[in-house]
C-alpha cells in the first residue's frame, strides 16, 4: 500500500547505520530519498547532487537522509566514495523500503534483483507525508526538492 500525503511516515530513526550528523526520525523537516544502488552511476549523481546543496538545506533546518537496500559495509564505503555529511540507511531487510511502498523486484540478466525505487519523500516534525516525488531525475532532483522546501518556508536562499 502506497502512502499517501498526510499519512503518518514510518519512523526510520533505529535503522541508522550510517551517519556524520545527528539524526531525529520525526521531529523537523526531513528529506528522505530512496536510490536503488550506491554503486551506481545515477546513485552516485544524486547522492553528491544532495551533498552539493546540503548546507542549503541545513539553513532551513532540514534534514537529508538517504536510503537503498545496500549492506551497512556497502552503505559506509558509499559515504566516503561521494563524501557524504548526511546519513544513510542500510535497508538490506527491505523493511523501510517496503513500509514505504518503493520495494521492487526485476529480472535482470535472468536473475531477480529486489531494489528501492528511486523516490523521495519530504516528511514535515509532526512525522507526516508532506510531499512524495516517484518521478525523480538523479541530475535535477536535489535541486527540485530544495525548491520546494523553501517554496514551504516561504524563503529562497
Amino acid at each position: 500500500m502506497a502512502l499517501e500525503i498526510g499519512d503518518p511516515a514510518p519512523p526510520f530513526r533505529p535503522l541508522i547505520t550510517s551517519q556524520h550528523a545527528p539524526l531525529s526520525s520525526h521531529s523537523r523537516w526531513t528529506v528522505l530519498f530512496f536510490f536503488p544502488r550506491g554503486n551506481h552511476p545515477h546513485c552516485v549523481m544524486q547522492s553528491r547532487r544532495f551533498q552539493s546543496l546540503l548546507p542549503n538545506f541545513e539553513q532551513l533546518g532540514v534534514q537529508v537522509v538517504g536510503v537503498s537496500v545496500d549492506s551497512t559495509e556497502q552503505q559506509q564505503y558509499f559515504r566516503d566514495f561521494c563524501v557524504l555529511r548526511f546519513p544513510l540507511i542500510s535497508d538490506a531487510a527491505f523493511t523501510l523500503s517496503r513500509q514505504y511502498g518503493v520495494l521492487e523486484t526485476a529480472d535482470v540478466d535472468g536473475e531477480q534483483v529486489t531494489y528501492a525505487r528511486r523516490e523521495t519523500f519530504l516528511i514535515d516534525p509532526r512525522g507526516c507525508i508532506y510531499q512524495h516525488w516517484t518521478d525523480v531525475d538523479p541530475d535535477t532532483h536535489a535541486a527540485t526538492v530544495l525548491d520546494r522546501v523553501q517554496d514551504v518556508f516561504g524563503w529562497p536562499i
